[in-house]
């Protein structure tokens, strides 16, 4: 379903930031789909701190700055 809304976003995603993986990608497809950090953690049925470590992972990855809001970047891509 999510590729059918927003068929070039993995792509775009990758090409932009070619150091997240597989993984990093679906999670930010999650917050794409404007998942909080709570719903994350239920969908992937992990906790709420291993989740926060995951987005400053990929937050450190996409070199962002700490200004710099995960959630609107993701959601201006694709």
């Amino acid at each position: 379903e999510f590729e059918k809304n927003y068929p070039s976003f993995q792509v775009i995603l990758k090409e932009k930031y070619p150091e997240l993986n597989l993984s990093d990608i679906n999670f930010c497809s999650l917050i794409k789909m404007k998942f909080d950090i709570k719903q994350i953690a239920t969908y992937t049925n992990t906790t709420l701190r291993s989740v926060e470590s995951r987005r400053y992972r990929i937050r450190k990855k996409m070199q962002l700055q700490g200004q710099d809001d995960l959630y609107i970047i993701i959601s201006n891509i694709g």
